[in-house]
């Protein structure tokens, strides 16, 4: 086991590409340990909103959905070369999470259209 939380975040950021989510948990599990994590189930006509920084405009409105499977990262909850759509329950928490600096991006606002989604919580609470 490593030492730090320092180290278990370094050792993801360098292995990003590589690392599967079961691991990346398992070296994370023993840090969480007192947190409590939640999985939401959102209402039919849920309002959820996602920031993507442009560096084209959109060409249609695919292009402001989930990134392509070939480009996806490893994020909270996917694996490298497997696209998630991140979505916030407030648009500032999906600016704040896109670090918008500077530049063009875009605000969508996405609507559920079933009723008892249950979602996938990247955030601790």
């Amino acid at each position: 086991m490593l030492d730090s939380k320092i180290s278990v975040t370094q050792l993801l950021i360098e292995n990003r590409s590589t690392i599967s989510v079961e691991h990346a948990v398992s070296l994370l599990e023993p840090l969480t340990i007192g947190f409590k994590q939640t999985s939401p189930i959102l209402p039919k006509d849920a309002r959820l909103f996602r920031v993507r920084v442009l560096s084209e405009l959109p060409r249609n409105i695919s292009d402001l959905g989930a990134p392509p499977d070939n480009v996806a990262l490893m994020g909270r909850v996917n694996d490298t070369g497997k696209s998630v759509l991140y979505l916030s329950d407030l648009p500032r928490t999906a600016i704040a999470e896109t670090r918008v600096q500077k530049g063009p991006c875009c605000l969508t606002e996405w609507q559920t259209t079933a009723d008892n989604l249950l979602c996938a919580n990247g955030g601790i609470l």
